[in-house]
């Protein structure tokens, strides 16, 4: 019994197939990539922050747990953003990438009354350099356009720290220094050059009156963004005419700036020559009364040497006829150079009104190549009009065709059901006529 105990369970672990053990698969988080907002304020148009002085020491004094640096962060890349990456992307924020976004940026700024006080509004002006004077949406308009396109302020200039006074060479306090009148800011800075609006804000100046002549009752806020729908629902053609008043009017402004430069560089050119005219004038003063005075020498010694003069003068003779020979000899060369001149000038002209023949020619081929375009493409829009008539009457005639085949079936479908009901008739009376002949039978 003993035997037969032992071997048993051996005979069934050898009949029993051996488990597998899989691996375990444990539960992964898959978190999404995170966009570097950074680079959205990266790809503006103007000045990095960082690059500006003025802005760049401001950014370092401010506290990144600071109101004013998160509202900054939330204005500027949206968020909160964490506390060691707020200055970071300070100093590499450029500007807005459009003028929509701009648009959209004031109208956020001057609904949240709650975040964007008047006291934290001049808290981000005076971090540019920029002025605190105005009404709230003067100062949120102020602080949007300077960072839409962030730029160097002329007369604001980075506060250096004061040094901390060690003991040994103080100064006494009964000795003070003098404090020199501030300047006021507004006189410091230069006039700002005028911003060409863009399509946008043509299209805003435009439709702003039928706005508010339509819906009354509207806030600013609110017709800036009904606005926005208007823009964002026009053609493209449409957007067009817009971008093409907005160019025209920035190629109007260059050529005004170019006409004021070219007047204020001819101003300082009628003073420099007053300049040199005055200099030439005290120069020829100078010349005279030294010559005054060489004269007075001469005489002087004239008088008491005029046996000496006699053979100088007989010398001076020989060398002034040498001298006009000499003249005379320059004379004709400068004749002939003259001449030569005159020539090479006449050629010139020749040249330069064969060029204009040229350029004329020129001008007439390019006119005759415009006409002829113009011309092509009236035959194109003629032939895609008759083409666009003849799809028309396709469609149509196609249409008849349809009306026509939908009639006959239905006057068939009719024809039929009259067959049938005639077919029904006659049985009707074949079997009438039998009951009628089974009756006679019957009787």
């Amino acid at each position: 019994m003993s035997t037969n105990a032992k071997d048993s369970p051996a005979k069934v672990t050898e009949g029993r197939s051996k488990r597998e053990r899989k691996q375990v698969e444990f539960f992964k988080t898959t978190t999404p990539a995170k966009t570097d907002k950074t680079e959205i304020g990266s790809k503006g148009s103007g000045i990095p922050l960082g690059e500006i002085p003025f802005a760049s020491e401001s950014i370092n004094k401010i506290k990144e747990d600071d109101d004013l640096a998160k509202a900054l962060y939330s204005l500027l890349f949206g968020g909160a953003g964490t506390k060691g990456s707020r200055k970071k992307s300070f100093r590499i924020f450029s500007g807005f990438e459009s003028d929509e976004v701009t648009e959209d940026k004031k109208t956020k700024v001057i609904d949240n009354r709650k975040k964007w006080t008047i006291s934290l509004l001049k808290q981000a002006l005076g971090a540019f350099g920029l002025l605190k004077s105005g009404t709230r949406d003067e100062l949120c308009e102020r602080l949007v356009d300077y960072l839409s396109c962030p730029k160097e302020i002329e007369g604001a200039q980075p506060v250096s720290k004061k040094r901390k006074s060690s003991g040994k060479g103080t100064t006494p306090k009964s000795k003070k220094r003098k404090s020199t009148p501030k300047k006021s800011k507004a006189k410091d800075e230069p006039p700002k050059k005028k911003r060409t609006p863009s399509g946008y804000m043509l299209f805003c100046a435009e439709k702003r009156d039928e706005v508010k002549e339509d819906q009354p009752g509207l806030s600013m806020v609110e017709t800036t963004k009904l606005l926005g729908k208007l823009w964002n629902e026009l053609d493209e053609d449409e957007k067009e005419e817009y971008l093409e008043k907005s160019k025209s009017i920035k190629e109007k402004d260059k050529v005004e700036e170019e006409e004021e430069e070219e007047e204020e560089e001819e101003e300082e050119d009628e003073i420099a020559d007053e300049m040199e005219e005055e200099e030439k004038k005290i120069v020829k003063r100078g010349k005279e009364k030294k010559k005054e005075k060489e004269n007075k020498k001469k005489k002087k010694i004239e008088v008491e040497e005029d046996e000496e003069e006699e053979e100088e003068e007989e010398k001076e003779k020989e060398e002034e006829e040498e001298k006009e020979e000499e003249e005379e000899e320059e004379e004709k060369e400068k004749e002939e150079k003259e001449e030569e001149r005159e020539e090479e000038e006449e050629e010139k002209e020749e040249e330069k009104e064969e060029e204009e023949r040229e350029k004329e020619k020129e001008e007439e081929m390019e006119i005759e190549q415009e006409a002829d375009q113009s011309e092509k493409k009236e035959e194109r829009e003629g032939e895609e009009e008759e083409k666009k008539e003849e799809k028309k009457k396709e469609v149509e005639e196609e249409e008849d065709k349809k009306e026509i085949v939908v009639e006959t079936q239905k006057n068939e479908e009719k024809m039929d059901i009259d067959v049938e009901k005639e077919k029904e008739k006659e049985v009707k009376e074949v079997e009438e006529d039998g009951v009628d002949e089974e009756k006679k039978i019957e009787e």
